[in-house]
């Protein structure tokens, strides 16, 4: 391109005018996208940028101790409610440990016979070694021992035999329990208990008779329902099926008729087979016998069914009444303090 002739002599440069232009938009245009970089901030900001860093790092060491303390519940083997709850009263209920599954709840086996003593065990293992399969005739149910020689029942699982035969792991096989005492009725609603005795035999062990738990209180069922029993091949002790167990919460207390009868209504699944079987608190103490299957039903429809047993206090009685001795725990029975602790984590490298 020429560059053009001024009529005063001079130069013309067309091209100068849009060159500076382009230069000054370049430049604005520079300022506007960096200049956060190239601006230094102000003290206010550097306050903020700080107080930000001290509550960023406030958050880590919450969480850092919230890691450990749920490191430390997780060794012990229970959980603990997150924060506290409250009941439909509108009082606050301050947080509680909530009971290990049975067979990792521990309890204190009561001694089950003289030269016997009480050792800490889990609520499984007691179980195992107090509750029995009772076979009296064709038919079959449960049962468990109160002392070193006493086993309880219902009077519907003996009817009106003399001797059935009993038998658990702990006891190595099946052995002839004599009938010495049988209750009142046999029915819902009436005295529906009985007591054998067997021979004394290391290994067993007696369950105390404990006091009514308080409904919503955790309960276990142990027993010998016949739909999960195949079949019974002989006498030996690997023979013997394993006792069953559930578990549940006490919903009710009622009294029914016609005897007036203290019975528990429970969630803790039961069955045919189940009669006499115990039913237990969190610490192992026999707070009931379960007896009874209630159906809320129409036609051929089933709405409910309501798991019952004979209370704690129906039990008592039964025993002074005949001379039967037994251990009757003072206050409700809890689980005893773990008494070993999971491994600790791993440091991080």
């Amino acid at each position: 391109m020429e560059d053009g002739i001024t009529g005063d002599g001079g130069v013309r440069r067309p091209w100068r005018s849009p060159a500076v232009a382009c230069a000054l938009a370049g430049t604005a245009l520079l300022v506007l996208l960096f200049g956060h970089i190239l601006r230094y901030p102000a003290a206010g900001a550097r306050a903020d940028e700080s107080g930000a860093l001290e509550a960023q790092r406030q958050t880590n060491q919450a969480l850092r101790d919230q890691l450990a303390r749920l490191r430390k519940a997780a060794a012990s083997a229970t959980c603990q409610a997150p924060t506290p709850v409250s009941s439909p009263h509108g009082a606050s209920v301050e947080p509680a440990l909530l009971p290990p599954a049975p067979a990792r709840t521990p309890v204190v086996e009561p001694a089950a016979g003289p030269g016997r003593p009480a050792a800490p065990g889990t609520l499984a293992g007691l179980l195992d070694r107090a509750t029995v399969l009772v076979l009296a005739g064709d038919s079959l149910g449960s049962g468990f021992f109160v002392s070193d020689r006493a086993i309880v029942t219902n009077h519907h699982v003996v009817g009106d035999l003399r001797e059935v035969r009993v038998g658990n792991k702990a006891l190595g096989g099946f052995e002839p329990a004599r009938v010495v005492a049988v209750g009142a009725g046999d029915t819902r609603g009436t005295e529906d208990l009985a007591v054998l005795e067997v021979e004394p035999k290391a290994g067993t062990a007696a369950l105390q008779v404990g006091a009514v738990p308080e409904r919503l209180d955790p309960v276990t069922a142990a027993g010998y329902p016949g739909a999960v029993l195949e079949t019974i091949k002989g006498a030996s002790a690997s023979d013997l099926p394993e006792a069953n167990f559930s578990q549940g919460i006490l919903t009710s207390r009622q009294i029914q008729a016609p005897a007036g009868i203290g019975t528990l209504i429970h969630t803790a699944q039961i069955g045919h087979g189940n009669s006499g079987g115990p039913l237990v608190d969190a610490g192992g103490c026999a707070v009931g016998v379960n007896s009874w299957l209630s159906f809320d039903a129409q036609d051929d429809t089933v709405f409910s069914t309501y798991f019952q047993a004979l209370d704690a206090g129906e039990l008592r009685k039964f025993l002074h009444a005949h001379g039967v001795a037994f251990t009757a725990a003072a206050a409700p029975c809890r689980p005893a303090a773990p008494t070993a602790t999971a491994a600790a984590p791993p440091a991080r490298p």
